[in-house]
């Protein structure tokens, strides 16, 4: 279940069509999945579950499933007998967790692994 520390990059998206992508890497394996950080809330929720399910399924993601309950959307998917699961927070269109970690943490565990945020780092 990617339960080796996720390495992930999230870029800041904008439209839902146009979202950038994430890099998310597991260290035992080379495994990376892109994934949507932010949709506009403005498109229809046709949209959004079919751009949420589609970003899995373009790479290689099988059984891939959306439940939305409440404002809440989760998105998960297999692959390589490894589950995948993303958590947005559907009323500000923002990833919120991946495999139940927070998104924030993914993104400082990158940051630690690549320096990034370091002195003298200047992104």
């Amino acid at each position: 279940m990617f339960m080796n520390p996720l390495k992930i990059a999230l870029i800041a998206a904008l439209p839902l069509l146009a979202a950038g992508p994430a890099m998310a890497s597991t260290s035992a394996r080379t495994a990376t999945v892109s994934v949507i950080r932010d949709y506009s809330v403005k498109q229809p929720a046709t949209a959004t579950d079919h751009a949420l399910t589609d970003q899995l399924q373009r790479q290689g993601f099988q059984d891939v499933g959306l439940m939305r309950d409440g404002n809440q959307i989760q998105v998960s998917g297999t692959r390589h007998g490894e589950e995948l699961t993303l958590l947005y927070d559907g009323m500000h269109g923002r990833l919120t967790h991946v495999n139940g970690q927070p998104a924030l943490m993914q993104q400082m565990q990158q940051d630690a692994q690549t320096g990034r945020g370091s002195p003298g780092d200047d992104r």
